[in-house]
């Protein structure tokens, strides 16, 4: 997964030039400091002390981007903490959670005997690597976004170490690996397809179990400079009136050597050429060529059909489904990969011919993207359920023993539907007609209608009270102006809310209304793509419902703070007019990480 780095000469220059001059009066004073002071230690006193005059009307933005913020880690002013509270302390911990269990089923079912192949080692490899891409960061985004302590300094050094390891080394040295895996996936299945003489001197167990071992040791070795290449030294700050001891961030003196310029551009170059320009392009070109030879054989196999070559048809129908399957894969994993690539090649660019980016945009795109890259984890599970009848019955069998059919040919029960004998009374025509047009109307058509005019009419009213509190603002009537803005949240909120609904919803009232058509006008409807279809948009039905939380939880400070002070009562502020441990975030005491909406 790829972690920002901004742009480095700024950044480092930052870092080294700590505050110690700015407070070497303050060192030398009345108050004996000095008599603690030790030579393995650097100071800056005042770094985080609210009472001191400089800091008086900071907010937190203003924090991050001056000096101050730079002189020890500072994870609140690593990523736009309004966008990254949400999407890693509260819906990530779900993703992660549909991951391990996905991911793990894949490893299950692929590992079994008779799903031992070269293509599911490689599918297996890439399982247990998005797995652990999300593993190592977890605990420290639990601990910093989830129970909200990603403003307090971190420490000791071992502590700050292993934030860097497990949240970006790590993750990124798996992500790397699943990219190559991935790559390795759609060259081995173009050779499958394209030149299968060649498939059974190339595409062997053995030959891919060594291509997997030199994809992981050459993702390592790729990493390896960034396990080296910082250290972590001791700093004693004053942090709410009291000292606390530090992590400051130097760059290894090996680095130094090189000079930053050219070990940064040589790490990010090598990363966009390798990681991320090939790779894509590779996988684009590959996708198109098994598309085309997927449609040939699909023409083949129609003409072995005619010729009554059933088994020969059978097979090329069994190959076609999983070339289908892995150009489905493929398309995913660029779908959130490009954007990546897209942005490291702008701050390439940015950082060494011509300074345009703008790293607050960036940060917020990369903390998108790299949530997107999480969320599309899970999806291969799906996509493999959806697409090979031989993953979907080796799950039964392991999983759903009672619902399992057996593979020798046994026979199978089904039960006969019968109706009772008052709807054969009313005549199922217009027993059904009534139910369906009865749901139509007052369950599909009239509430969806009236959600989106008063989406539209909330809309409306949302910007116009927008208007207003700005006039109030420039009024400096203040009261009136937040009970506007707390207005405007919830509105915004319900909003969101009902959106994600109709998203889920119209389509469901669509398929009904055409099955109604379908089934008393004219009949034109498949119903074999009208189950598919109903069947997708039950499952989108059903994965929208966890979403509301997450809403609630990004969008409502109220809620926020409520499941903080009943789940997480040691991250809680107190609600009765209490000093709150949020309004400081490395800084004074105005500093918010709330979101004003």
């Amino acid at each position: 997964m790829e972690m920002q780095d901004r742009d480095w000469v700024d950044y480092y220059v930052q870092q080294n030039n700590t505050v110690n001059a700015k407070t070497g009066g303050e060192l030398d004073g009345s108050n004996g400091i000095t008599s603690i002071a030790t030579s393995s230690l650097n100071y800056s006193l005042y770094d985080n002390e609210t009472a001191f005059p400089e800091y008086s009307n900071f907010t937190t933005d203003d924090y991050c981007s001056s000096n101050h913020s730079h002189v020890y880690l500072n994870v609140t002013c690593e990523f736009p903490i309004n966008y990254a509270e949400p999407m890693y302390g509260y819906i990530a911990p779900f993703l992660l959670a549909t991951t391990t269990v996905a991911n793990t089923l894949i490893v299950v079912v692929l590992s079994r005997r008779h799903m031992r192949t070269p293509t599911n080692v490689v599918l297996m490899a890439m399982a247990l690597c998005d797995m652990f891409t999300m593993l190592f960061p977890a605990p420290w985004l639990f601990y910093m976004y989830t129970f909200g302590n990603h403003y307090k300094p971190l420490s000791p050094v071992r502590a700050c170490q292993a934030w860097n390891y497990m949240n970006e080394v790590i993750p990124a040295m798996f992500h790397t690996a699943s990219i190559w895996l991935t790559l390795a996936l759609a060259v081995q299945r173009y050779i499958y397809v394209c030149h299968a003489p060649v498939a059974r001197t190339w595409c062997t167990m053995p030959r891919v179990m060594k291509c997997l071992i030199y994809i992981g040791i050459a993702a390592f070795l790729h990493q390896l400079p960034r396990f080296l290449d910082r250290q972590y030294v001791p700093h004693l700050t004053v942090w709410r009136g009291h000292f606390e001891e530090v992590c400051r961030i130097e760059m290894a003196p090996w680095v130094h050597a090189l000079s930053m310029d050219a070990y940064f551009i040589t790490y990010f170059g090598f990363r966009v050429l390798f990681v991320h320009l090939i790779p894509c392009t590779s996988l684009v070109v590959l996708n198109v060529l098994l598309f085309r030879a997927m449609r040939a054989a699909q023409i083949n196999r129609q003409k072995l059909f005619k010729e009554n070559r059933k088994s020969e048809c059978k097979r090329l129908r069994d190959s076609n489904c999983t070339t289908l399957m892995l150009i489905v894969v493929v398309t995913v994993f660029l779908l959130v990969e490009i954007p990546v690539a897209v942005v490291t090649i702008l701050h390439i660019i940015s950082s060494t011919i011509v300074d345009f980016l703008d790293y607050h945009i960036a940060n917020i795109l990369i903390l998108v993207t790299n949530f997107f890259i999480i969320v599309s984890y899970p999806i291969n599970f799906a996509i493999y359920c959806g697409m090979s009848r031989q993953f979907r019955e080796t799950f039964k069998e392991l999983f759903i023993r009672g619902a399992v059919t057996s593979r020798n040919g046994g026979s199978s029960r089904y039960s006969l539907v019968q109706f009772s004998p008052w709807v054969s009374s009313v005549s199922m025509d217009a027993y059904f007609s009534t139910y369906f047009g009865f749901r139509v109307i007052f369950v599909h058509l009239v509430p969806c209608t009236s959600l989106v005019v008063l989406n539209l009419l909330l809309f409306k009213a949302m910007r116009t009270a927008q208007m207003n509190r700005r006039k109030l603002f420039k009024e400096n009537r203040k009261t009136e102006c937040k009970k506007l803005r707390d207005s405007n949240c919830t509105t915004l909120m319900l909003i969101v809310v009902v959106t994600v609904f109709l998203v889920v919803e119209i389509p469901v009232a669509v398929v009904t209304i055409l099955h109604i058509i379908s089934s008393t006008i004219v009949e034109f409807l498949d119903y074999r793509i009208a189950n598919i279809l109903i069947l997708i948009t039950n499952f989108f039905i059903m994965v929208s419902y966890p979403i509301n939380f997450a809403i609630y939880c990004g969008m409502s400070r109220q809620f926020r703070e409520t499941f903080k002070d009943l789940f997480i009562k040691s991250a809680s502020s107190s609600r009765n007019g209490a000093s709150s441990r949020y309004s400081l975030v490395n800084g004074p005491r105005t500093c918010t990480n709330e979101t004003v909406l």
